[in-house]
């Protein structure tokens, strides 16, 4: 037992129930140093103070474990937080705001002309060419109807960069005298078309939804030809922004286009499905001549005036609807059209002059599609060609059939085939492929294309004009040798080459579109 000195508190005091006792004052302290109890009864000044430093160090080390805690907590909150926060702005001010059947996807056209390709390019199977095609184009088929909710669209976002940085590092194929190699330009067209989201501009959009053509956007290639189209030529101010809307005057819809000037064209009984082709054929007027927005309206005008009073006029053809043909499927290929039409020919009452003309017209359409598939092409743009120019000639047949006699018709979907290659293919020829090598590649294919094509249509006298022939080279090579620039002067001259031709033959109304 210790001593203990008058006047000082005992080291311990009895616990409050009087069992264990509990340590208070310094021996609190010696807790923390309980070396200094053997043999110590009394604690001198710097036992004391030594005691007292290593509980002020006990109490901040447990201050500042408590502290950490909380800074770890609030941080994992915050960092919780902000994630959230920029997750649902993203999904709120991109995805949720663009609506998704406005998207430009070429998913079907790259697996079409891929398909294509395979059946008559390559022989055997296995090549880099292949391999590339299903990685790219077959991967992202089902991504055509982009995602319908966040998490889908968070997976489109992932396989995107994933696709993005293996077509970095995929190099193009050597070049060749069957000219695949031009097919990797093809192949990342494609993949820019289908993972780049670049919707088409409201003040354009909104003509779709005034026409209810929303079921035509999501499954037309044509449609999404088009609209491809109108954001590469607003990019590259092929054509300015315009705003673009219907309204209905009497019998007739306008067309509005910039400062209130307008393009009239007769509604038909099929609303729907007529007003919104006549709206893609004025699009593509659009985009290949600016001038008119500015107030020129001397070649488009002269085009729409002869619709409309062809409109106006009483068919010379005795036919009935034709709802079967004019329901075709948009995707239908080329060879099944034309298998329809002759069915429906074949079916009709029609005079015999008509019948042989319009057999002979449609054979002439079978050997210019023949010259544009076959002859030495070897790339995917002949594909693409050749689906474009039989979406613009089932339009015309379509828009033209009731209204004209058989020779019309047939002259007008030549002289349309033959309006599209000399017009807007250079143009997107042009814009679309990817260096000089292609773009060279792509010319020569199309002066190939183009000269046989116009030189079996004069030998075959459905133009009958030769000096219809040599205006049309002159104004197409002019375009070729000139940057993409100049392409708007260039079909200026050709409205009026062809307003000169109108005249020749005596006829106002005979021209590029036909009578």
């Amino acid at each position: 037992m210790g001593r203990s000195s008058k006047g000082r508190p005992p080291l311990f005091y009895p616990g409050e129930r009087g069992g264990t006792v509990q340590p208070r004052g310094a021996a609190r302290m010696l807790q923390f140093a309980p070396h200094l109890l053997e043999g110590q009864v009394f604690l001198g000044k710097e036992d004391i103070l030594q005691l007292l430093g290593n509980v002020r160090n006990v109490e901040a080390v447990r201050q500042s474990r408590g502290i950490s805690r909380q800074a770890i907590v609030i941080t994992v909150m915050a960092a919780i937080f902000l994630v959230l926060f920029f997750v649902l702005s993203i999904y709120g001010i991109y995805i949720s705001g663009q609506s998704r059947e406005w998207y430009t996807c070429y998913t079907a056209q790259c697996s079409e002309a891929a398909a294509y390709l395979k059946a008559r390019l390559l022989q055997t199977g296995g090549d880099a060419c292949n391999n590339f095609y299903d990685f790219v184009c077959h991967s992202w088929s089902h991504h055509r109807a982009f995602a319908q909710s966040f998490i889908e669209d968070l997976k489109d976002s992932f396989w995107s960069g994933v696709n993005r940085t293996l077509l970095g590092t995929a190099k193009p194929p050597p070049p060749s005298p069957s000219g695949i190699h031009l097919m990797y330009a093809f192949y990342k067209s494609c993949y820019h078309f289908m993972t780049t989201r670049n919707p088409v501009p409201d003040r354009v959009r909104s003509v779709f939804e005034k026409t209810n053509a929303a079921r035509w956007v999501t499954g037309a290639s044509y449609a999404e030809l088009v609209k491809q189209m109108i954001h590469l030529a607003l990019n590259l101010g092929i054509i300015t922004v315009f705003e673009l809307k219907f309204t209905k005057v009497g019998d007739s819809d306008l067309l509005h286009i910039s400062k209130g000037s307008s393009l009239r064209y007769k509604a038909t009984p099929v609303t729907n499905e007529r007003i919104y082709h006549d709206y893609i054929k004025e699009v593509l007027q659009v985009i290949g001549y600016k001038s008119h927005l500015e107030g020129s309206f001397s070649y488009v005008d002269t085009i729409d005036r002869s619709v409309e009073a062809n409109f106006a006029k009483i068919s010379r053809t005795k036919s009935a609807n034709f709802t079967e043909l004019g329901t075709l499927d948009s995707r239908a290929s080329a060879q099944v059209w034309l298998e329809r039409i002759n069915r429906d020919v074949a079916q009709r009452h029609w005079q015999k002059e008509d019948s042989e003309i319009l057999a002979t017209g449609l054979e002439q359409i079978r050997t210019v599609m023949g010259i544009v598939m076959g002859g030495g092409l070897r790339n995917a743009t002949a594909y693409i060609t050749v689906q474009v120019v039989m979406e613009v000639l089932r339009y015309d047949f379509f828009r033209r059939y009731e209204q004209q006699h058989a020779r019309d018709v047939v002259i007008m979907c030549l002289n349309t085939t033959r309006q599209f290659l000399f017009y807007t293919w250079p143009a997107l020829v042009a814009n679309l492929t990817l260096n000089s090598s292609d773009v060279e590649a792509s010319r020569k294919l199309f002066d190939d294309i183009l000269e046989g094509v116009v030189d079996h249509m004069n030998r075959v006298h459905w133009l009958e004009l030769p000096s219809r022939l040599e205006a049309t080279r002159k104004v197409n090579y002019s375009k070729l040798s000139r940057p993409p620039a100049d392409f708007v002067n260039t079909y200026i001259e050709a409205a009026q080459l062809d307003t000169l031709l109108r005249r020749e033959v005596g006829n106002e109304e005979y021209g590029l579109y036909g009578k």
